[in-house]
């Protein structure tokens, strides 16, 4: 019996879950599937963008994500729930991230996400991370404390417009390959996150980095009126 990675929407109660099951066959539209009736399925790929609910205006009206199963290991989950406008919660922490390469936008436009859950084992393979949260005006507080991102070297407006983020362990983080953090933390009013110690041996920012949120301390080579902060400080 094959095993099947695939999404279920399910319009009873506005969840979207992802499940990794061994099956002779997906569920059905209209069949009841885990004590909901399955309003859409999708089949999710390695390279995880064939997954087609990202265009489906009825799952657009989602209110919960889950990852039900481990075993999903996509390479790609950018954009994955972008523009999710009525999602609140999220729980991906069953999912496996240590082939993603792209989580750029995963939940850009969010607006009243609530609660985010992120998988323990980090994005250690991930390049592209902007936008990430872009716009999750209503997340609070997010867990990635030592979060592994050591790859990631495009990050811009990654917490862009989180106006209610109060913490998300950024200051715990190694990025050494980082080139792009532009208006990675812009307009987080309420965040708190001390950067001083940061290394960004690669930066090429702006000044907007962290523009309009004041308890974000920059990483000090970005504190100086220093061209050669682009190149070199930090090392």
């Amino acid at each position: 019996m094959p095993v099947y990675d695939f999404a279920v929407y399910s319009s009873d109660d506005g969840s979207l879950t992802l499940y990794h099951r061994r099956r002779i066959l997906l569920p059905l539209k209209g069949m009841v599937f885990e004590g909901k009736r399955v309003t859409a399925c999708f089949r999710i790929g390695r390279e995880g963008r064939d997954h087609g609910w990202t265009a489906d205006s009825k799952c657009k009206k989602a209110v919960s994500v889950l990852v039900a199963d481990t075993g999903i290991k996509p390479k790609k989950i950018d954009h994955w729930f972008s523009d999710f406008r009525n999602l609140r919660s999220a729980d991906l922490s069953k999912l496996d991230t240590s082939d993603v390469q792209h989580a750029g936008g995963l939940f850009c436009g969010c607006e009243h996400l609530g609660k985010v859950l992120m998988p323990a084992i980090g994005l250690p393979s991930a390049i592209r991370t902007a936008c990430m949260f872009r716009g999750c005006r209503s997340l609070t507080s997010l867990d990635m404390a030592g979060y592994d991102l050591h790859s990631a070297v495009d990050l811009h407006h990654m917490f862009s417009e989180c106006r209610k983020l109060e913490q998300a362990g950024a200051s715990t983080w190694n990025i050494p390959r980082a080139s792009d953090v532009n208006k990675m933390f812009f307009g987080c009013q309420n965040l708190h996150e001390d950067l001083r110690r940061w290394q960004l041996p690669h930066l090429t920012l702006s000044d907007d980095f962290n523009r309009n949120s004041p308890g974000v301390l920059s990483p000090d080579c970005i504190e100086r009126d220093n061209p050669m902060c682009l190149s070199g400080c930090g090392a």
